[in-house]
Order: C-alpha cells, then structure tokens, then sequence
C-alpha cells in the first residue's frame, strides 16, 4: 500500500537573546513561517528524515532573512559620586548602554530617581542628567531606554544617599555667616571660624579656610551659645563615622576612614580630597608655627579641642591629604590650628572609648 501524504506545519521562532528553539505559539509580532511537506513513501521512517531538513531550511532561512535585526541595547549607567548625601548632586550617566551600537543618535533615555515608577525625566538623547535627592535612605533609580525601532528596556539599581540636616547662623559679634550641620545627636559648626580675637589668631591663605588660633584665643573664639569641643566630642563623632578602634599613639588611625568621609569634596593636593560623606567639609588650612611660619597649607588640617592632658599640652584632631584617617595627638598651646565650634548643649552622656 502507497501513502500519500500532504502536511502543513505552522511554526513560530523565538529570536530573544535568552532562546533559540522552535514553539508552537507566537512570540514575537512577526508571521508565522508556513511550510507545506508532501511525502509519498511506504513507511515512516522517510517522514521523519523530510521533517529534519525542512526544519535546517527554516533555520538557513531565517538565518539569512534576519540578518538585519537590530538587538534592543542592553541599559547600564554609572553614577558618581559613589557616596553622597542630601546636599550632593549626583552624576547620572547612561553612556555604557551605548557600547556595542552603532547608531546612537537616535537612542533616548529617561530616568525614574524616587522608585515610585513615575519618571522624573522625559526621553532625552543625553545620556547624562544630575540630580539632589531630598531625602536619604536607600534610593531606587531606574533607567529606561529606547531606540531608533521603539524598542525599550530598563535597568534598576539602588544606591544610599545620608540624611543631613543643615543651617545656618549669624555671628552677631562680626556679622559672618555660618553654616552648620547635625552628626548625631551633635549640632557642627561645618565650616572653620573666621573671627578675629584681640589676640592669638591670624588669617592665612583663604578666608573659607578661616583663622587659625592658640589654644588659648580658641577658648574664647565661638559665637554665644557655642563652645571649642572636648576631645569627648571629637571622639564621638568618630565613633558616629564607623570608627571602629582607637589609637593611642600619635599619627593617623585609619579605622572607619573618617578622615576620608570628613574631608572636603575638593581643595586638597594632589586631588587627595574626600567624600564629604557627613557635609562637614574639613578644608586643608595647614597650621601656624609658634615663631610665625606658616606650613602646609593644601596638605594637612588640624582642629584644637578644649581638653589639657596633665602637662599642659593640647588635644588635637588631624587630616592630612595622604591618609583617609584621622590623628589625635598632643602640641604645646602656642601652635595656630583651625577651629570648629560645636553648640553648647551638644555634651555627650557617655565617652564613646575607654580612657
């Protein structure tokens, strides 16, 4: 007996990039490919070899037919910087979505900064964009892209962004403005002071880098309603920036990086500057010698507190452009360092470190 066969096969082609099989259900807007297969044989086993090389003409076919399809590009960005707070402008930059395309004029992009899928932002063919967060936390972005076909894609990251709450003041002695900012439960003045006392302070460099003072005239320097801080608070507020030992000995104690996290966002040599990670904005004043020469400005910042050890020396707080830590050290009075003035109700309960 003769079989006389006459087969249709209606068959679809997944071409995403995560497959590459044959399906029985439409996946993609496109036609389903038709193919008729006739056959006249005495038995199966011919069917099945027919079968196989209808399927390698589908695959050639489609092979040579879609060669002009355009892959939808893959989003990414980068952002700096890496950290940051509510006063930090953030850099958004979706270029990395561009590699590998060759037609990127017509690519546009959009960006989602609340996490609460509504955009901030329409289509735009730049691929950077800044943006300030009003609050902190952990802050979804989400970028969106499109290209030249209407094809669109988007990629999600998350990023912390530190809560800080700033403000300002008038001297009333002088009139100067200052800026302050909440660490903890401590309220900074977060820049240095700029008064002039009758004696014991010198301006030297530039004024955002303020005075530098004896110990003595830095006693008496703050505004009403502040005071120089204790080596206490100075040791609290490196507790607050993750400090997570404490060094003794002279030179700088890397534990936490508070340095790193305190310093200036720019001002320091060699581009050695810091993440301002807390807006506390500590600017490289160098320091005065007892005999007038002023040294290392642009390198190094030192901070006196009001605590004397038993011989009449100082504590100090250090930064120096080459180390992400800090210092506390003990100098004679007579030195000028910078100060930074801390509201007087700002007295810690506890010492964060043992003695």
């Amino acid at each position: 007996m003769v079989l006389n066969h006459k087969l249709k096969f209606n068959y679809s082609f997944d071409l995403s990039p995560h497959s590459a099989h044959v399906s029985d259900k439409m996946l993609f807007p496109w036609p389903v490919c038709n193919y008729v297969l006739n056959s006249s044989r005495t038995n199966l086993k011919p069917m099945k070899y027919d079968f196989k090389i209808a399927i390698v003409g589908m695959a050639m076919i489609l092979f040579f037919g879609c060669s002009n399809f355009t892959q939808v590009p893959e989003p990414s960005f980068m952002y700096e910087p890496e950290i940051g707070n509510t006063l930090t402008v953030y850099h958004f930059d979706a270029t990395p979505s561009l590699e590998g395309i060759d037609s990127t004029e017509s690519m546009l992009f959009r960006w989602d900064f609340e996490g609460d899928l509504k955009w901030d932002t329409d289509f735009s063919s730049v691929p950077i964009v800044a943006h300030q967060f009003t609050h902190g936390g952990i802050q979804k972005i989400r970028l969106e892209i499109r290209d030249q076909h209407g094809h669109q894609s988007f990629v999600e990251r998350e990023i912390k962004v530190i809560q800080v709450n700033t403000g300002s003041f008038v001297d009333n002695r002088d009139g100067k403005e200052y800026t302050w900012v909440e660490i903890g439960s401590d309220t900074w003045m977060a820049q240095n002071l700029n008064y002039q006392t009758e004696e014991g302070s010198w301006f030297y460099w530039r004024r955002e880098y303020g005075r530098l003072y004896t110990w003595e005239a830095a006693m008496q320097a703050c505004p009403p309603g502040w005071i120089l801080p204790s080596d206490w608070q100075w040791r609290s507020l490196e507790r607050f920036c993750r400090m997570q030992t404490y060094n003794r000995k002279k030179g700088f104690d890397e534990s936490g990086e508070v340095g790193y996290k305190l310093k200036a966002l720019s001002g320091w040599s060699n581009d050695c500057n810091g993440t301002d990670q807390y807006a506390f904005n500590v600017l490289p004043a160098g320091y005065r010698n007892p005999n007038g020469k002023y040294a290392r400005p642009r390198y190094m910042s030192y901070f006196w507190t009001s605590t004397l050890d038993s011989t009449e020396l100082a504590f100090n707080r250090g930064f120096h452009f080459a180390s992400k830590g800090i210092s506390r050290d003990l100098e004679n009075t007579d030195l000028g360092f910078s100060v930074r003035c801390i509201k007087a109700e700002s007295i810690p309960s506890t010492l964060p470190y043992s003695q």
